[in-house]
């Protein structure tokens, strides 16, 4: 019998336990973290890809329209997002010839409100009310001073207010304009601490704040709130970054202020996404690293969960992707084994049926997610390289996670 060399075989099983043991690193890591933060892509926008759109929360759509799209073009079309079953659908569009960019939208009770904006030669300084019961656009107002364009809003009861944005000449302002829904009536308030356009607002607790922005040259690191009652802004905190942002995103979730995405001052776009706790005062983190850095696109939530859509690349591509916010938390996390198979697997790994629909991120060897989504009954792994991976999903309050390898 002749002897065989078992050196090859010996260092083959030795990589494959140490890619085993560095997956079981990975897995101990993610549940040490409180939270393991995850975007992945749900839908394409249905309409032309674009930046500078307007949008607003009703119920459980967010609606996107206007922006300035591929061709260089204004538009006046809105479409609507079902945060439930993550589709998109078409609503009424503006009237003909009131297509615009950079106007500021936001919602009240069962109405959509779009403001201002530029378009057509015109910096507009008007107010349109969308109903959603009947999917019609009526114009109701128009602010009682000039037209602006990328100003920030937000709504405290049954009033909006606008702050900021550039006139016709191109100029910031530090304008403070408070608009009465139910009653129609404009008051002037007392003016922000400094002229700004393409900021972002968030309400957390019926606290308004007012996130960062640009006065047209450089970008501003403060996080302004409001006292409604006594009229007065106050610096709640800054950004944790040599340079602030505009061109971003800031929405109130999770009892965080997330600000997502944006541009810096030297025309950078980023691929961060920062969020503060005002509760506690602190700064965390992470990076989409899957995705493009973009800024000039639109966010929305329904409280339970988070969308980003649209916007301009690094490439100045205009995009038509449709991104979602999910949270590993990592209170009980087991291992799960038995129940993917084949495994190994070449092409196509079966789930159980029970799985289907839960959100998911496969994790490689570098700790980097390759694959997100919902669950269906197979998992394409064709074009994932061979080797070991991490699959990780939720279930029942469980953070749960299988190690699979692809074979060929």
């Amino acid at each position: 019998m002749g002897f065989k060399p078992k050196g090859k075989n010996l260092r083959l099983r030795s990589m494959k336990r140490k890619s085993y043991y560095l997956l079981l690193l990975i897995l101990f890591t993610f549940s040490k973290m409180h939270a393991q933060d995850i975007w992945y892509f749900v839908d394409d926008f249905p309409g032309l890809g674009r930046d500078d759109a307007a949008t607003f929360t009703i119920g459980q759509y967010g609606y996107v329209g206007t922006g300035f799209a591929e061709g260089f073009q204004p538009t006046r079309d809105f479409f609507r997002f079902n945060m439930l079953s993550e589709n998109w659908e078409t609503t009424a569009f503006l009237p003909l010839g009131k297509e615009r960019q950079y106007a500021s939208g936001f919602a009240y009770d069962t109405s959509g409100f779009l403001f201002g904006g530029l378009g057509n030669g015109q910096t507009y300084k008007d107010l349109w009310r969308y109903s959603s019961n009947h999917d019609t656009w009526t114009l109701i107002d128009s602010i009682p001073s000039f037209g602006r364009y990328g100003t920030t809003n937000f709504v405290l009861g049954d009033k909006v207010y606008f702050v900021g944005g550039k006139n016709s000449q191109g100029i910031t302002t530090d304008e403070v304009w408070c608009y009465h829904i139910t009653t129609g009536t404009w008051t002037q308030k007392n003016p922000f601490p400094d002229s700004f356009w393409r900021a972002s607002s968030a309400v957390a607790s019926n606290l308004a704040f007012i996130t960062m922005g640009s006065n047209g040259a450089n970008n501003y690191l403060e996080i302004y709130s409001y006292d409604e009652f006594n009229d007065v802004w106050s610096i709640e905190t800054t950004f944790p970054m040599l340079e602030g942002l505009a061109y971003h995103q800031s929405q109130y979730f999770d009892g965080h202020i997330y600000v997502i995405f944006g541009m810096a001052s030297d025309q950078t776009t980023t691929n961060q996404v920062w969020k503060y706790q005002p509760l506690l005062q602190n700064w965390s983190s992470h990076t989409v690293s899957n995705y493009a850095p973009r800024k000039g696109g639109c966010s929305f939530t329904d409280g339970n969960n988070l969308f980003y859509t649209t916007g301009l690349d690094s490439n100045y591509q205009r995009l038509k992707q449709t991104l979602k916010h999910f949270q590993f938390i990592g209170i009980k996390e087991i291992q799960w084994n038995g129940q993917l198979y084949p495994n190994p697997s070449s092409d196509f790994l079966t789930i159980p049926e029970s799985l289907i629909g839960l959100d998911f991120v496969v994790i490689d060897l570098l700790g980097q997610a390759v694959l997100s989504g919902k669950l269906e009954s197979t998992m394409d792994v064709s074009r994932l390289m061979d080797g070991q991976y991490l699959l990780r999903f939720e279930w029942n309050g469980y953070s749960l996670s299988e190690i699979f390898t692809v074979k060929r």
